[in-house]
Protein backbone atom coordinates (compact mmCIF):
# COMPACT_ATOMS: atom_id res chain seq x y z
CA UNK A 1 0.00 0.00 0.00
CA UNK A 2 1.36 3.45 -0.93
CA UNK A 3 2.15 6.04 1.73
CA UNK A 4 -0.81 8.12 0.51
CA UNK A 5 -3.33 5.34 0.99
CA UNK A 6 -1.79 4.38 4.30
CA UNK A 7 -2.36 7.96 5.44
CA UNK A 8 -5.97 7.99 4.18
CA UNK A 9 -6.60 4.65 5.85
CA UNK A 10 -5.23 5.98 9.15
CA UNK A 11 -7.36 9.15 8.94
CA UNK A 12 -10.46 7.08 8.17
CA UNK A 13 -9.91 4.87 11.20
CA UNK A 14 -9.31 7.94 13.38
CA UNK A 15 -12.58 9.54 12.21
CA UNK A 16 -14.44 6.29 12.86
CA UNK A 17 -13.23 6.11 16.44
CA UNK A 18 -13.93 9.82 16.95
CA UNK A 19 -17.52 9.31 15.81
CA UNK A 20 -17.97 6.40 18.19
CA UNK A 21 -16.61 8.42 21.09
CA UNK A 22 -19.20 11.13 20.49
CA UNK A 23 -22.13 8.75 20.84
CA UNK A 24 -23.89 8.95 24.22
CA UNK A 25 -25.70 6.28 26.23
CA UNK A 26 -29.43 6.66 25.62
CA UNK A 27 -31.40 7.42 28.79
CA UNK A 28 -33.39 4.24 28.33
CA UNK A 29 -30.48 1.96 29.09
CA UNK A 30 -30.52 0.03 32.30
CA UNK A 31 -28.83 1.38 35.40
CA UNK A 32 -27.40 -0.82 38.11
CA UNK A 33 -29.29 -1.84 41.18
CA UNK A 34 -28.04 -1.10 44.60
CA UNK A 35 -28.22 -3.92 47.11
CA UNK A 36 -27.89 -2.75 50.69
CA UNK A 37 -26.73 -4.60 53.79
CA UNK A 38 -29.30 -7.02 55.11
CA UNK A 39 -30.86 -6.44 58.51
CA UNK A 40 -32.59 -8.76 60.94
CA UNK A 41 -36.36 -8.90 61.24
CA UNK A 42 -38.72 -11.11 63.15
CA UNK A 43 -41.66 -13.02 61.72
CA UNK A 44 -44.82 -10.97 61.47
CA UNK A 45 -48.09 -12.68 62.49
CA UNK A 46 -49.79 -11.58 59.25
CA UNK A 47 -50.88 -14.70 57.37
CA UNK A 48 -50.02 -14.40 53.65
CA UNK A 49 -52.39 -15.53 50.93
CA UNK A 50 -51.57 -18.83 49.27
CA UNK A 51 -49.83 -18.51 45.92
CA UNK A 52 -48.26 -21.66 44.52
CA UNK A 53 -44.60 -21.50 43.51
CA UNK A 54 -44.01 -21.03 39.80
CA UNK A 55 -42.02 -23.34 37.58
CA UNK A 56 -40.37 -21.35 34.77
CA UNK A 57 -37.94 -23.41 32.73
CA UNK A 58 -34.36 -23.46 34.01
CA UNK A 59 -31.53 -24.82 31.88
CA UNK A 60 -28.78 -25.51 34.41
CA UNK A 61 -25.19 -26.45 33.67
CA UNK A 62 -23.03 -28.30 36.15
CA UNK A 63 -21.32 -25.55 38.13
CA UNK A 64 -17.58 -25.44 38.59
CA UNK A 65 -16.25 -24.47 41.99
CA UNK A 66 -12.66 -24.31 40.78
CA UNK A 67 -11.38 -20.79 41.46
CA UNK A 68 -10.76 -18.70 38.37
CA UNK A 69 -7.33 -17.18 37.75
CA UNK A 70 -6.43 -13.73 39.07
CA UNK A 71 -9.20 -11.52 37.64
CA UNK A 72 -8.60 -9.38 34.61
CA UNK A 73 -10.68 -6.37 33.67
CA UNK A 74 -13.43 -7.29 31.23
CA UNK A 75 -13.43 -3.75 29.83
CA UNK A 76 -10.82 -1.87 27.88
CA UNK A 77 -8.39 0.11 29.98
CA UNK A 78 -8.62 3.88 29.55
CA UNK A 79 -5.82 4.91 31.81
CA UNK A 80 -6.98 5.82 35.32
CA UNK A 81 -10.63 6.84 34.88
CA UNK A 82 -12.62 9.21 37.02
CA UNK A 83 -14.42 6.84 39.33
CA UNK A 84 -18.21 7.05 39.20
CA UNK A 85 -19.76 5.03 41.98
CA UNK A 86 -23.23 3.58 41.58
CA UNK A 87 -22.99 1.26 44.58
CA UNK A 88 -20.92 1.46 47.76
CA UNK A 89 -20.72 -0.67 50.88
CA UNK A 90 -18.16 -0.07 53.64
CA UNK A 91 -17.76 -2.79 56.27
CA UNK A 92 -15.37 -0.90 58.54
CA UNK A 93 -13.46 2.37 58.44
CA UNK A 94 -10.98 0.93 55.91
CA UNK A 95 -12.55 -1.93 53.95
CA UNK A 96 -15.35 -1.77 51.42
CA UNK A 97 -16.67 -2.60 47.95
CA UNK A 98 -18.00 -0.43 45.14
CA UNK A 99 -19.41 -0.66 41.64
CA UNK A 100 -18.06 1.86 39.12
CA UNK A 101 -20.05 2.58 35.95
CA UNK A 102 -19.08 5.04 33.22
CA UNK A 103 -21.05 5.35 29.96
CA UNK A 104 -18.34 5.84 27.36
CA UNK A 105 -20.53 5.30 24.30
CA UNK A 106 -23.72 3.57 23.26
CA UNK A 107 -21.79 0.36 22.70
CA UNK A 108 -19.35 0.51 25.59
CA UNK A 109 -19.74 0.90 29.33
CA UNK A 110 -16.73 0.89 31.62
CA UNK A 111 -17.97 -1.19 34.57
CA UNK A 112 -15.70 -2.42 37.36
CA UNK A 113 -16.18 -4.15 40.70
CA UNK A 114 -13.81 -2.37 43.07
CA UNK A 115 -12.42 -2.99 46.54
CA UNK A 116 -10.70 -0.59 48.96
CA UNK A 117 -8.52 -1.24 52.01
CA UNK A 118 -7.75 2.35 52.95
CA UNK A 119 -11.14 3.95 53.53
CA UNK A 120 -11.89 4.76 49.90
CA UNK A 121 -8.72 6.65 49.02
CA UNK A 122 -7.62 3.99 46.53
CA UNK A 123 -9.56 1.24 44.80
CA UNK A 124 -8.44 -1.93 43.03
CA UNK A 125 -10.33 -3.47 40.13
CA UNK A 126 -11.25 -7.02 41.20
CA UNK A 127 -13.84 -7.78 38.49
CA UNK A 128 -14.12 -11.47 37.61
CA UNK A 129 -13.11 -12.66 34.15
CA UNK A 130 -16.20 -13.16 31.98
CA UNK A 131 -16.87 -14.11 28.38
CA UNK A 132 -17.30 -11.10 26.12
CA UNK A 133 -20.82 -12.06 25.02
CA UNK A 134 -22.08 -11.66 28.60
CA UNK A 135 -21.29 -7.98 28.52
CA UNK A 136 -19.76 -6.29 31.53
CA UNK A 137 -22.72 -4.93 33.49
CA UNK A 138 -23.36 -7.13 36.57
CA UNK A 139 -25.91 -7.10 39.35
CA UNK A 140 -23.81 -7.32 42.52
CA UNK A 141 -24.23 -8.05 46.22
CA UNK A 142 -21.54 -7.28 48.79
CA UNK A 143 -22.00 -9.53 51.81
CA UNK A 144 -18.92 -8.84 53.95
CA UNK A 145 -15.34 -7.61 53.64
CA UNK A 146 -14.32 -10.76 51.75
CA UNK A 147 -17.48 -12.04 50.06
CA UNK A 148 -19.19 -10.66 46.96
CA UNK A 149 -21.50 -11.99 44.24
CA UNK A 150 -21.97 -10.89 40.63
CA UNK A 151 -24.51 -11.92 37.98
CA UNK A 152 -23.81 -11.29 34.29
CA UNK A 153 -26.44 -11.55 31.54
CA UNK A 154 -26.63 -11.98 27.79
CA UNK A 155 -29.59 -11.99 25.43
CA UNK A 156 -30.16 -14.93 23.11
CA UNK A 157 -31.71 -12.77 20.37
CA UNK A 158 -32.18 -13.51 17.45
CA UNK A 159 -32.34 -17.19 18.37
CA UNK A 160 -34.93 -16.51 21.10
CA UNK A 161 -36.18 -13.81 23.48
CA UNK A 162 -34.70 -15.64 26.47
CA UNK A 163 -31.92 -14.30 28.69
CA UNK A 164 -28.92 -16.35 29.82
CA UNK A 165 -27.19 -15.48 33.09
CA UNK A 166 -24.02 -16.66 34.76
CA UNK A 167 -23.11 -16.32 38.45
CA UNK A 168 -19.73 -15.49 39.99
CA UNK A 169 -18.75 -15.58 43.68
CA UNK A 170 -15.62 -14.57 45.60
CA UNK A 171 -14.81 -15.36 49.22
CA UNK A 172 -11.30 -13.89 49.28
CA UNK A 173 -11.88 -10.22 48.48
CA UNK A 174 -11.88 -10.67 44.71
CA UNK A 175 -8.55 -12.45 44.35
CA UNK A 176 -10.33 -15.46 42.87
CA UNK A 177 -13.90 -16.08 41.69
CA UNK A 178 -15.97 -19.26 41.59
CA UNK A 179 -18.55 -20.13 38.93
CA UNK A 180 -22.16 -20.89 39.77
CA UNK A 181 -25.11 -21.97 37.64
CA UNK A 182 -25.75 -20.88 34.10
CA UNK A 183 -29.50 -20.22 33.90
CA UNK A 184 -32.00 -19.48 31.16
CA UNK A 185 -34.80 -17.03 31.99
CA UNK A 186 -37.42 -18.02 29.42
CA UNK A 187 -40.10 -15.44 30.18
CA UNK A 188 -41.84 -13.16 27.68
CA UNK A 189 -41.54 -10.28 27.23
CA UNK A 190 -37.77 -10.22 27.72
CA UNK A 191 -36.72 -10.88 31.31
CA UNK A 192 -33.57 -9.55 32.95
CA UNK A 193 -32.01 -9.69 36.41
CA UNK A 194 -32.68 -6.43 38.25
CA UNK A 195 -31.52 -7.16 41.81
CA UNK A 196 -29.42 -9.59 43.83
CA UNK A 197 -29.90 -9.97 47.61
CA UNK A 198 -27.60 -12.11 49.78
CA UNK A 199 -28.66 -12.56 53.41
CA UNK A 200 -25.67 -14.64 54.49
CA UNK A 201 -23.09 -17.00 53.04
CA UNK A 202 -25.80 -19.44 51.92
CA UNK A 203 -29.19 -17.75 51.47
CA UNK A 204 -29.91 -15.37 48.63
CA UNK A 205 -32.57 -14.19 46.17
CA UNK A 206 -32.40 -13.03 42.58
CA UNK A 207 -35.14 -10.76 41.21
CA UNK A 208 -35.98 -10.79 37.52
CA UNK A 209 -38.24 -8.22 35.88
CA UNK A 210 -39.66 -8.19 32.35
CA UNK A 211 -39.77 -5.37 29.84
CA UNK A 212 -42.32 -2.76 30.93
CA UNK A 213 -45.76 -2.58 29.36
CA UNK A 214 -47.66 0.62 30.25
CA UNK A 215 -45.25 1.25 33.11
CA UNK A 216 -45.67 -2.22 34.63
CA UNK A 217 -43.44 -5.31 34.47
CA UNK A 218 -43.89 -8.88 35.67
CA UNK A 219 -41.63 -10.39 38.32
CA UNK A 220 -39.78 -13.68 38.75
CA UNK A 221 -37.93 -14.68 41.89
CA UNK A 222 -35.17 -17.26 42.38
CA UNK A 223 -33.52 -18.43 45.58
CA UNK A 224 -30.26 -20.15 46.53
CA UNK A 225 -29.35 -22.06 49.68
CA UNK A 226 -25.75 -22.87 48.79
CA UNK A 227 -24.19 -19.45 48.35
CA UNK A 228 -25.25 -18.83 44.78
CA UNK A 229 -23.97 -22.03 43.20
CA UNK A 230 -27.49 -23.38 42.45
CA UNK A 231 -30.77 -21.46 42.09
CA UNK A 232 -34.46 -22.47 42.16
CA UNK A 233 -37.47 -20.57 40.81
CA UNK A 234 -40.06 -19.87 43.53
CA UNK A 235 -42.33 -17.07 42.23
CA UNK A 236 -43.60 -15.87 38.86
CA UNK A 237 -46.15 -13.10 38.31
CA UNK A 238 -47.37 -14.44 34.97
CA UNK A 239 -47.91 -18.09 35.88
CA UNK A 240 -49.86 -18.07 39.14
CA UNK A 241 -51.28 -14.57 39.54
CA UNK A 242 -54.43 -12.73 38.54
CA UNK A 243 -54.27 -9.28 36.98
CA UNK A 244 -56.41 -7.71 39.75
CA UNK A 245 -55.13 -9.79 42.66
CA UNK A 246 -53.96 -7.25 45.29
CA UNK A 247 -51.26 -9.68 46.49
CA UNK A 248 -49.56 -9.99 43.09
CA UNK A 249 -46.06 -8.55 42.74
CA UNK A 250 -45.47 -6.16 39.87
CA UNK A 251 -42.64 -3.79 39.06
CA UNK A 252 -43.58 -0.17 38.32
CA UNK A 253 -41.63 2.59 36.64
CA UNK A 254 -42.89 5.19 39.13
CA UNK A 255 -41.12 3.95 42.28
CA UNK A 256 -39.85 7.26 43.77
CA UNK A 257 -37.16 5.92 46.08
CA UNK A 258 -34.12 3.92 45.05
CA UNK A 259 -34.08 1.01 42.65
CA UNK A 260 -34.14 -1.71 45.33
CA UNK A 261 -37.51 -3.46 45.33
CA UNK A 262 -36.66 -6.47 47.46
CA UNK A 263 -35.07 -7.19 50.83
CA UNK A 264 -34.93 -10.21 53.13
CA UNK A 265 -34.42 -10.01 56.87
CA UNK A 266 -34.34 -13.75 57.59
CA UNK A 267 -34.40 -16.85 55.43
CA UNK A 268 -38.21 -16.75 55.59
CA UNK A 269 -39.23 -13.11 56.18
CA UNK A 270 -38.86 -10.58 53.40
CA UNK A 271 -40.39 -7.41 51.99
CA UNK A 272 -41.10 -6.14 48.49
CA UNK A 273 -42.11 -2.59 47.60
CA UNK A 274 -43.21 -1.07 44.30
CA UNK A 275 -44.82 1.88 46.10
CA UNK A 276 -47.05 -0.55 47.98
CA UNK A 277 -45.62 -2.85 50.64
CA UNK A 278 -45.71 -6.67 50.53
CA UNK A 279 -44.60 -9.28 53.08
CA UNK A 280 -43.52 -12.90 52.70
CA UNK A 281 -43.13 -15.37 55.55
CA UNK A 282 -42.20 -18.43 53.50
CA UNK A 283 -39.02 -17.27 51.82
CA UNK A 284 -40.68 -15.59 48.84
CA UNK A 285 -43.13 -18.26 47.65
CA UNK A 286 -46.24 -16.28 48.64
CA UNK A 287 -46.81 -12.60 49.40
CA UNK A 288 -49.36 -10.50 51.28
CA UNK A 289 -50.05 -6.82 50.70
CA UNK A 290 -49.60 -4.80 53.89
CA UNK A 291 -51.92 -2.02 55.07
CA UNK A 292 -50.41 0.90 56.97
CA UNK A 293 -52.40 2.99 59.49
CA UNK A 294 -53.38 6.54 58.60
CA UNK A 295 -51.42 9.38 60.21
CA UNK A 296 -53.36 11.27 62.87
CA UNK A 297 -53.39 14.46 60.77
CA UNK A 298 -54.80 12.58 57.72
CA UNK A 299 -57.59 10.46 59.23
CA UNK A 300 -59.40 10.10 55.86
CA UNK A 301 -56.29 9.18 53.88
CA UNK A 302 -57.60 5.76 52.76
CA UNK A 303 -60.78 7.33 51.37
CA UNK A 304 -58.86 10.07 49.58
CA UNK A 305 -56.53 7.49 48.06
CA UNK A 306 -59.44 5.32 46.86
CA UNK A 307 -60.97 8.40 45.19
CA UNK A 308 -57.64 9.34 43.54
CA UNK A 309 -57.48 12.62 45.42
CA UNK A 310 -54.19 11.69 47.09
CA UNK A 311 -51.52 9.12 46.23
CA UNK A 312 -49.40 7.19 48.69
CA UNK A 313 -46.02 5.58 48.01
CA UNK A 314 -44.06 3.45 50.50
CA UNK A 315 -40.37 2.52 50.67
CA UNK A 316 -38.79 -0.75 51.73
CA UNK A 317 -38.33 -1.04 55.51
CA UNK A 318 -34.91 -1.15 57.11
CA UNK A 319 -34.60 -3.30 60.24
CA UNK A 320 -31.77 -2.83 62.76
CA UNK A 321 -32.97 -5.56 65.15
CA UNK A 322 -35.49 -8.39 64.74
CA UNK A 323 -38.10 -6.05 66.24
CA UNK A 324 -37.12 -2.51 65.29
CA UNK A 325 -37.43 -1.03 61.81
CA UNK A 326 -38.41 2.07 59.85
CA UNK A 327 -39.87 2.90 56.43
CA UNK A 328 -40.79 6.07 54.54
CA UNK A 329 -44.24 7.00 53.21
CA UNK A 330 -44.93 9.97 50.95
CA UNK A 331 -48.31 11.54 50.15
CA UNK A 332 -48.77 13.40 46.86
CA UNK A 333 -51.77 15.45 45.65
CA UNK A 334 -53.42 14.46 42.37
CA UNK A 335 -51.92 17.34 40.35
CA UNK A 336 -48.36 16.10 41.05
CA UNK A 337 -48.93 12.58 39.74
CA UNK A 338 -48.98 11.60 36.07
CA UNK A 339 -51.05 8.50 35.21
CA UNK A 340 -49.88 6.36 33.49
CA UNK A 341 -47.19 5.46 34.36
CA UNK A 342 -47.68 7.40 37.58
CA UNK A 343 -44.54 9.51 37.90
CA UNK A 344 -44.28 11.93 40.83
CA UNK A 345 -43.02 15.51 40.62
CA UNK A 346 -41.90 18.11 43.14
CA UNK A 347 -42.15 17.87 46.91
CA UNK A 348 -44.80 15.58 48.39
CA UNK A 349 -47.61 17.13 50.37
CA UNK A 350 -46.43 15.19 53.43
CA UNK A 351 -43.78 12.61 54.28
CA UNK A 352 -43.95 10.22 57.25
CA UNK A 353 -41.56 7.83 58.92
CA UNK A 354 -43.27 4.62 60.10
CA UNK A 355 -41.64 2.80 63.01
CA UNK A 356 -42.17 -0.73 64.25
CA UNK A 357 -40.96 -2.20 67.54
CA UNK A 358 -42.69 -5.57 67.25
CA UNK A 359 -41.25 -6.97 64.03
CA UNK A 360 -43.79 -5.37 61.71
CA UNK A 361 -46.99 -6.38 63.52
CA UNK A 362 -47.78 -2.68 64.00
CA UNK A 363 -46.43 0.49 62.39
CA UNK A 364 -46.50 3.92 64.06
CA UNK A 365 -46.42 7.00 61.78
CA UNK A 366 -44.53 10.17 62.66
CA UNK A 367 -43.93 13.27 60.49
CA UNK A 368 -40.45 13.22 58.97
CA UNK A 369 -38.10 16.15 59.71
CA UNK A 370 -38.64 17.56 56.19
CA UNK A 371 -41.15 17.12 53.35
CA UNK A 372 -38.82 14.84 51.40
CA UNK A 373 -35.73 12.86 52.33
CA UNK A 374 -34.18 9.57 53.34
CA UNK A 375 -33.44 7.95 56.70
CA UNK A 376 -30.65 5.71 58.06
CA UNK A 377 -30.36 4.05 61.48
CA UNK A 378 -27.18 2.60 62.96
CA UNK A 379 -29.02 0.94 65.86
CA UNK A 380 -32.33 1.34 67.70
CA UNK A 381 -31.40 4.82 68.95
CA UNK A 382 -28.89 6.52 66.62
CA UNK A 383 -30.21 7.69 63.27
CA UNK A 384 -29.74 10.33 60.55
CA UNK A 385 -32.14 11.96 58.11
CA UNK A 386 -31.13 13.91 54.98
CA UNK A 387 -33.84 16.02 53.35
CA UNK A 388 -35.24 19.43 52.44
CA UNK A 389 -38.44 21.50 52.53
CA UNK A 390 -37.62 23.85 49.66
CA UNK A 391 -38.54 22.78 46.11
CA UNK A 392 -35.91 25.13 44.64
CA UNK A 393 -33.34 22.76 43.08
CA UNK A 394 -30.52 25.22 43.89
CA UNK A 395 -30.99 25.14 47.69
CA UNK A 396 -29.03 22.84 49.97
CA UNK A 397 -30.24 19.83 51.91
CA UNK A 398 -30.37 19.66 55.71
CA UNK A 399 -29.05 16.82 57.88
CA UNK A 400 -30.83 15.79 61.09
CA UNK A 401 -29.81 13.41 63.86
CA UNK A 402 -31.73 11.47 66.50
CA UNK A 403 -30.43 9.75 69.62
CA UNK A 404 -33.81 8.50 70.88
CA UNK A 405 -34.98 6.24 68.07
CA UNK A 406 -36.67 8.98 66.03
CA UNK A 407 -38.85 10.51 68.75
CA UNK A 408 -37.01 13.81 68.33
CA UNK A 409 -34.68 15.12 65.63
CA UNK A 410 -31.99 17.84 65.86
CA UNK A 411 -30.70 19.61 62.78
CA UNK A 412 -26.91 19.30 62.70
CA UNK A 413 -26.21 20.80 59.25
CA UNK A 414 -28.36 23.47 57.58
CA UNK A 415 -26.37 23.48 54.30
CA UNK A 416 -25.26 19.90 53.81
CA UNK A 417 -22.85 19.07 50.96
CA UNK A 418 -24.73 15.78 50.48
CA UNK A 419 -27.19 15.84 47.55
CA UNK A 420 -30.73 14.58 48.04
CA UNK A 421 -30.81 10.81 47.61
CA UNK A 422 -27.33 10.29 49.06
CA UNK A 423 -26.89 6.92 50.70
CA UNK A 424 -25.58 7.30 54.25
CA UNK A 425 -23.94 4.49 56.20
CA UNK A 426 -22.20 4.67 59.58
CA UNK A 427 -19.53 2.34 60.95
CA UNK A 428 -20.04 3.73 64.46
CA UNK A 429 -21.65 6.86 65.89
CA UNK A 430 -18.74 9.03 64.69
CA UNK A 431 -17.49 7.50 61.43
CA UNK A 432 -19.71 7.44 58.39
CA UNK A 433 -19.65 7.46 54.59
CA UNK A 434 -22.06 8.81 51.99
CA UNK A 435 -22.36 8.74 48.21
CA UNK A 436 -25.00 9.62 45.64
CA UNK A 437 -26.00 6.69 43.39
CA UNK A 438 -26.92 7.03 39.74
CA UNK A 439 -30.67 6.64 40.31
CA UNK A 440 -30.83 9.72 42.58
CA UNK A 441 -30.97 12.17 39.67
CA UNK A 442 -34.08 10.62 38.14
CA UNK A 443 -35.87 10.59 41.50
CA UNK A 444 -34.70 13.86 43.10
CA UNK A 445 -33.14 15.93 40.31
CA UNK A 446 -36.12 18.27 40.01
CA UNK A 447 -35.80 19.36 43.66
CA UNK A 448 -31.99 19.11 44.03
CA UNK A 449 -29.93 19.64 40.88
CA UNK A 450 -26.81 18.29 42.64
CA UNK A 451 -28.40 14.83 42.63
CA UNK A 452 -27.96 14.61 38.85
CA UNK A 453 -24.17 14.60 38.59
CA UNK A 454 -22.80 13.83 42.06
CA UNK A 455 -19.68 11.64 42.03
CA UNK A 456 -17.78 12.09 45.29
CA UNK A 457 -17.67 9.83 48.29
CA UNK A 458 -17.95 11.80 51.53
CA UNK A 459 -16.65 10.84 54.96
CA UNK A 460 -17.47 12.14 58.43
CA UNK A 461 -15.63 11.54 61.70
CA UNK A 462 -17.84 13.70 63.92
CA UNK A 463 -21.21 12.00 63.62
CA UNK A 464 -22.27 13.83 60.45
CA UNK A 465 -21.73 17.43 61.55
CA UNK A 466 -19.08 17.88 58.85
CA UNK A 467 -18.35 15.89 55.68
CA UNK A 468 -15.22 15.90 53.55
CA UNK A 469 -15.02 14.57 49.99
CA UNK A 470 -12.64 11.70 49.31
CA UNK A 471 -10.51 11.90 46.16
CA UNK A 472 -10.64 8.28 45.07
CA UNK A 473 -8.10 6.79 42.67
CA UNK A 474 -7.87 3.50 40.81
CA UNK A 475 -4.69 1.54 41.48
CA UNK A 476 -3.19 -1.37 39.49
Amino acid sequence: MSAKYKLLFFVGILLLFTGCADEKMSPGNKTPTRTARSYSASNSPVIPSTIQPSTPTLIISSPSTTPSPQPTNSTSEHGSPELKFTQLQMFDAKTGWALHVDYLSQEFQDVRILRTGDGGQTWKNVSPPTLAEYGNFPEVAFLDAKTAFAIYSKTLIPTSTDTEITIRRTIDGGQTWQNGDTLILDQAPMMGVSQLVMLDQNHGWMLGTSDEVMGRSSVTLYTTEDGGIHWSAIYDTNTHSQMNDPNTLWGYSNYPYEDRLLTFATSSVGYYSNGELFLTQDGGISWQKQTLPNPSDLPNLDTQISQNELFSTVSLPLFVTPQDGVLTRRIYPRNQVTIPPGSYSGLPMEEYLYFTHDGGQTWIPQPSPTRIGGVYFLDTQAGWFLGKDDANPATFTQLYQTSDGGDTWARIDATSPLPLGSQIQFIDEDTGFAFTPVWAGSVYGDVDRRSNNAKDIYKTTDGGQTWKPITSQLTP
